[in-house]
């Protein structure tokens, strides 16, 4: 059997009229990298398969979680992290028993670190918001998503002023400043919790996991009135792509080489 990969390239399927586009920040970067990619992956729903990457990311977030939880009745016991991750760990897209293990013996101990320093910190547990969701209408389009915490945030000399931090928790390569103050996800968390959860964020967060090392920026308003033009930019491009693909660098960890026309020749 030989399919016509070509044949998925080309326009979008009709959605019904006066639908509104529906972005997250994960469709607007994939669009950007491959609009096929994006494509298959948010418009036709093609499931990818299972990546070690992304098992390990999902435990760690849950590990996370699991700690705040704990931590609302009083400092915590690495133990009690370290029972409830070996429990929630998954096999899934693992290549082997030894990159598993080589994961999960990382996992425990960057775990192990983010409890040591966490409970070396006063933290209001209670007032802490986890994998909050969002629906944010901006008109052309509709943003989409969950931050992972919001944190009640006094700013210095500001005592009583009501402000929260945003965090966004990360596995894999550390995010660095600069990517923080760049990035269009945490821009799209801060529109969300302005504009759509009536909150006001004034610390955006990138919490690496890998190093155990926040970084922190800021967006002003000129930022964000910015980032709902790139937001809108975006919509604009996908809506009249015919979802070309774009071979580079990141087909190497792309699930959908396999029925991409750019490599159909190998396959």
């Amino acid at each position: 059997v030989h399919p016509r990969l070509g044949e998925l390239v080309g326009p979008a399927p009709e959605g019904p009229v006066g639908d509104k586009l529906r972005l997250s920040a994960t469709a607007i970067e994939t669009f950007e990298t491959c609009p096929l990619k994006y494509k298959l992956a948010h418009v036709l729903h093609i499931p990818a398969g299972p990546q070690p990457t992304l098992t390990f990311g999902n435990i760690m977030h849950q590990a996370v979680r699991h700690y705040f939880e704990l931590r609302k009745k009083g400092k915590v016991d690495f133990a009690r992290v370290e029972e409830f991750y070996v429990k929630a760990w998954r096999s899934a897209g693992f290549e082997d028993a030894y990159q598993e293990e080589t994961y999960r013996k990382e996992g425990l101990e960057q775990l192990r670190e983010f409890v040591l320093r966490h409970n070396a910190i006063e933290i209001a547990a209670e007032e802490i918001r986890a994998e909050q969701h969002f629906v944010l209408d901006l008109g052309e389009c509709v943003l989409e998503g969950r931050i992972d915490q919001i944190n009640a945030y006094t700013p210095p000399g500001r005592a009583g002023d009501a402000a929260v931090e945003l965090i966004d928790y990360k596995t894999g390569r550390p995010k660095s400043q600069k990517d923080a103050d760049r990035s269009l996800q945490l821009s799209i968390y801060a529109l969300a919790a302005r504009d759509g959860l009536s909150l006001r964020p004034v610390q955006l967060t990138f919490y690496n996991l890998t190093t155990n090392h926040p970084v922190s920026t800021t967006r002003t308003e000129g930022d964000l009135r910015k980032a709902q033009a790139e937001i809108r930019e975006s919509a604009g491009e996908i809506r009249k792509s015919d979802f070309q693909p774009k071979p580079g660098f990141a087909c190497k960890w792309c699930d959908y080489v396999p029925i991409c026309p750019a490599h159909e020749e190998v396959y």
